[in-house]
């Protein structure tokens, strides 16, 4: 019997996910569902280097938030770079196959309860990541029979309430829309999908760490 990576044990068995994800919509009856793991992560802190050597940890001016979706259920409140080699990779591979999004450098200032953000054409309230999963081609399947995602993402994020604080939470609707780019086919797959949340923050330490050790 092949074990799973202790991260991912302590949450399967259990048959649950960490936070709280629900889904509305499609992308043109592509289904998009992150939804077995959403956590934040507030990065407080920058490392510089002293000038006699070692690293001084300072905290921002700004402080700003991450937000991560993924299918698989993970937790994040386990240090990833403690598991194995081959626990590592296995982690990796579970999560790229399923679908993700990643939201930085979210401005902590504006993230109050009532606030839309935005990210589109000439306004970036924040840096987003939003990956299908990559399920294996079958035998028989054509290349010629697959559609094209929308390249055009836009997105917003209405945020319902926030404590932002280690051990916080963040609750809201993230609203992703893909758009048909000009020199794509007309069969590219294009729609929107809103995704309603209710995500822990994390330890800033563990927290980003782990973003690492998934790739992020």
């Amino acid at each position: 019997m092949r074990l799973l990576p202790t991260a991912l044990v302590l949450l399967a068995v259990a048959g649950c996910g960490y936070g709280a994800v629900s889904v509305e919509g499609t992308f043109d009856g592509e289904r998009f569902a992150p939804t077995g793991t959403v956590f934040a992560v507030l990065d407080a802190h920058v490392e510089e280097p002293r000038p006699g050597g070692g690293i001084a940890v300072i905290a921002r001016d700004d402080p700003r938030l991450l937000l991560f979706f993924c299918q698989p259920a993970i937790d994040p409140d386990v240090d990833f770079a403690a598991l194995s080699g081959s626990e590592i990779e296995e982690l990796r591979e579970l999560v790229r196959r399923g679908d993700r999004v990643l939201l930085r450098d979210l401005p902590t200032h504006a993230t109050v309860a009532g606030a839309r953000l935005v990210l589109d054409d000439g306004r970036a309230d924040f840096a987003l990541l939003m990956l299908a999963g990559s399920a294996p081609i079958a035998a028989g399947d054509s290349y010629a029979d697959l559609r094209p995602l929308g390249r055009h993402l836009s997105a917003v994020l209405a945020i319902e309430r926030a404590v932002l604080a280690e051990k916080g939470q963040l609750v809201g609707a993230l609203a992703l829309a893909r758009d048909r780019a000009a020199d794509q086919p007309a069969n590219t797959v294009t729609g929107t999908v809103t995704l309603q949340f209710d995500a822990p923050i994390v330890s800033e330490r563990i927290g980003e760490s782990n973003l690492r050790v998934l790739g992020y």
